[in-house]
């Protein structure tokens, strides 16, 4: 999560709780946690899929879950559960919050927050949660990573990402193989060898430190600016309907402007690389 997004989180949680001091009703105000570790040699990889909480993903000396349950009852913190199941060499793991009813509002829904530890012989396969950020930080993959409401953040992870959430920001950095990122309402950042990233309403920051099949970059409503390893044979094609290319540098070979966009050309060109935006300017620079 970026420090911007951060401070305005925690801007609005104080506000919060000062609108509510009182009302303990519509706070989580109860708390319980658990601990569980299991056999790494008995599992290659694992899966999580969260209902609602933060989900916390990296590498460490064992495997080990700690869970950490907020809600505005007692009733409400035992139904919380987290669940556990094999799939072939997958651990797969599920938090619940139970049948309810509780009550409405993101601050007065239970929370389930996963901090999750595993050795480097565990792959990390999917994470998912419906409300809460997600973190994911050097550990082997292929990995699927989505939030319905929250952020995600993924770094230093040994095979290809695939990152999404429908309402929040999306950053992937640190990666060795292919990089596709989505989001319906946020910014994106990726850095590595960019595949497919796209967000509705955001702006989107991509570093091309490689090339694999025909990239392509497009926000509908949000600037785009993109970063291209200069030792890259790349042809840029840029579409905007009512924004400008612009280039920043020298280390280009070709630069054509269009009505609606234009084309650049890095290196020996070549690989083709799309970027597309209707409500937002482009802006290319090479490092």
């Amino acid at each position: 999560m970026t420090t911007s997004r951060r401070r305005i989180l925690a801007g609005c949680g104080g506000l919060a709780l000062s609108l509510t001091a009182g009302c303990s009703w519509i706070e989580r105000d109860e708390h319980a946690s658990i601990d569980r570790q299991y056999d790494p040699t008995s599992f290659q990889a694992v899966a999580v899929e969260g209902t609602t909480g933060s989900v916390s993903v990296t590498t460490g000396t064992a495997f080990r879950v700690h869970g950490e349950k907020l809600a505005a009852s007692d009733d409400a913190i035992d139904a919380l559960s987290l669940t556990e199941r094999r799939d072939g060499d997958r651990l797969v793991l599920e938090t619940s919050i139970g049948d309810g009813p509780w009550l409405t509002g993101w601050w007065r829904q239970p929370r389930f927050d996963l901090e999750i530890e595993v050795p480097a012989s565990v792959r990390v396969e999917r994470t998912q949660t419906a409300n809460g950020d997600i973190e994911i930080t050097s550990v082997a993959g292929p990995i699927t990573a989505r939030a319905d409401t929250g952020d995600v953040y993924v770094s230093d992870v040994n095979g290809a990402v695939d990152a999404g959430t429908d309402t929040g920001d999306v950053i992937v950095r640190d990666v060795d193989a292919p990089i596709s990122a989505q989001s319906e309402t946020g910014s994106i950042t990726a850095d590595g060898v960019v595949q497919d990233v796209r967000t509705d309403t955001g702006a989107v920051e991509t570093t091309v430190r490689g090339l694999e099949g025909q990239p392509s970059i497009v926000s509908e409503t949000g600037d785009v600016s993109l970063a291209i390893e200069s030792s890259l044979d790349a042809t840029v094609s840029v579409t905007s309907d009512t924004g400008e290319l612009t280039t920043h540098g020298s280390g280009f070979a070709d630069v054509e402007h269009s009505e609606i966009g234009g084309t650049v050309v890095v290196g020996d060109g070549g690989d083709q690389i799309e970027v597309a935006t209707d409500t937002g300017s482009v802006s290319i620079v090479t490092i």
